[in-house]
């Protein structure tokens, strides 16, 4: 048996892997789903979903339809950049200090 060739990889492809992988766990896991569950509403394999969440493994454009179909969003969403992380705000943020007056 041959060995399978490797896809060419380019700094965009690594960028668009992690988000992809980024935004699959995020929104895999606000929807309350498992690997499992979203691989099997998908008709995908629950070491695929693995693989594409570690970032270990690309996707074709038909498993990204059948992923957001099982999720529920829209394909450019699971590769859209990821939205900024929020801030807890800082404990003393909101406490005023006495300043001095000359």
């Amino acid at each position: 048996m041959a060995p399978r060739k490797r896809l060419p990889q380019s700094a965009l492809g690594d960028i668009l892997r992690e988000r992809f992988a980024c935004n699959l766990r995020r929104i895999r896991t606000q929807a309350g789903l498992t690997q499992s569950e979203l691989a099997s509403a998908a008709g995908l394999g629950r070491v695929f979903i693995s693989q594409l969440e570690r970032g270990h493994t690309s996707v074709t454009l038909d498993s990204i339809g059948a992923i957001a179909t099982a999720l529920g969003v829209r394909p450019a969403v699971l590769i859209s950049s990821p939205p900024p992380e929020r801030r807890a705000p800082d404990a003393g943020s909101g406490r005023r200090t006495a300043g001095r007056r000359g």
